[in-house]
């Protein structure tokens, strides 16, 4: 299953949550909170699909 489908499986309370929660750099394809992107041509949107489809993991949320 993709982050994607994923994030397609919650349900509203369960979305609005990690909505919530989330930390946008976190779910980013480019490594997160270890700033990889910083000096990269990639963009932020890019990196974001990138993540969208990846395998989730429960180590994700």
């Amino acid at each position: 299953m993709t982050n994607r489908e994923w994030l397609e499986s919650l349900s509203d309370e369960e979305f609005a949550d990690f909505m919530m929660s989330a930390d946008t750099c976190m779910y980013c394809g480019m490594g997160g909170k270890d700033w990889n992107c910083i000096g990269k041509e990639i963009p932020c949107a890019i990196a974001k699909i990138w993540w969208l489809r990846a395998e989730h993991s429960d180590d994700d949320n």
